[in-house]
């Protein structure tokens, strides 16, 4: 394959990794930000019984937060090996798949529960990944063509 497309790949899936990593700190901010600021005592009111553990909603809003930075930051860490793995011409297609798959799930989700945010670095990850599919099946196509093909095959008679 040739190398500027496994260049093009990597470079997308690279930006797509950094685009993971600036969700997170983002969310980490966002996180800090809702339980410091002025609504933090109205969450600390608020009391949930989790498995006979009394956890107030600042608790459960900052762990759920922190636990979604710490995903946002392995799929940063996934995206980017995986643009390791196509610079060796491995076959990375379906990882990129899933998380395509999983950036749109996370953005409908974000649609019907949450804020616009989480649906635009979703929609940004999905296309950008849909890019590199794109332009992997195109150069895989453009590679299958470049064979020459006999137009008339001689065969031996008997």
């Amino acid at each position: 394959m040739d190398k500027s497309n496994i260049g093009f790949s990597t470079i997308i899936l690279r930006l797509t990794a950094i685009v993971s990593v600036a969700w997170a700190i983002g969310h980490t901010y966002g996180t800090l930000a809702i339980i410091n600021g002025p609504s933090n005592d109205a969450l600390d009111s608020q009391i949930l019984m989790v498995e006979s553990v009394a956890k107030t909603f600042t608790d459960v809003f900052s762990g759920y937060g922190y636990f979604i930075t710490v995903y946002m930051l392995m799929q940063a860490a996934v995206l980017w090996l995986i643009s390791i793995l196509m610079t060796k011409e491995m076959p990375v297609t379906i990882f990129i798949w899933v998380v395509m798959i999983g950036s749109l799930s996370t953005a409908v989700i974000s649609v019907l529960y949450l804020i616009i945010i989480p649906v635009i670095f979703s929609m940004i990850i999905a296309i950008l990944l849909a890019i590199v599919l794109i332009h992997d099946k195109l150069v895989r196509q453009r590679i299958r063509t470049d064979f020459p093909v006999p137009t008339s095959v001689k065969r031996d008679t008997d």
